[in-house]
């Protein structure tokens, strides 16, 4: 039995998409713990999902979750998050709330910005975000 020939065009599809699947950085909160560990002196929260720590050239951005984008920063053509991105900015001072963050470095996103899942008081920022409401689980599993 001889089995048809497959187009060319489909072979190329397959390649193509196969190059730009993602794998996220980690998958178990387990290969969390095998990551360094940094602390994050949080110098300003630009929205739900972004802020500045002390000795960073860059902004860092939250591991795992999406938040509404601040007036202006939706880049045309893409799908943002609905919601207030105030609402979202507030949420996180507050549950940054002036205090050192303890973070391991997960990745680098397409902005050469670090990605970053931090706690504070114990508290896990991306879950906690996601819980409130604020932010929207994506770009990675969280697991909470």
């Amino acid at each position: 039995m001889k089995l048809p020939m497959m187009p060319w065009n489909s072979v190329i599809i397959a390649v193509v998409v196969s190059c730009f699947t993602v794998t996220p950085a980690f998958s178990s909160t387990e290969s969390i713990k095998s990551l360094p560990r940094v602390t994050c002196n949080v110098r300003w929260v630009h929205d739900g999902d972004t802020f500045r720590c002390d000795g960073y050239q860059k902004s860092t951005r939250l591991y795992g979750v999406d938040a509404p984008e601040m007036p202006g920063s939706c880049r045309v053509g893409r799908s943002c998050v609905a919601g207030d991105p105030y609402a979202a900015k507030a949420q996180l001072e507050r549950l940054i709330g002036g205090r050192a963050l303890q973070c391991v470095v997960t990745d680098t996103d397409r902005y050469r910005r670090p990605v970053m899942r931090c706690t504070s008081a114990g508290k896990d920022l991306s879950c906690a975000m996601v819980r409130s409401g604020k932010a929207v689980e994506r770009y990675g599993k969280l697991g909470c």
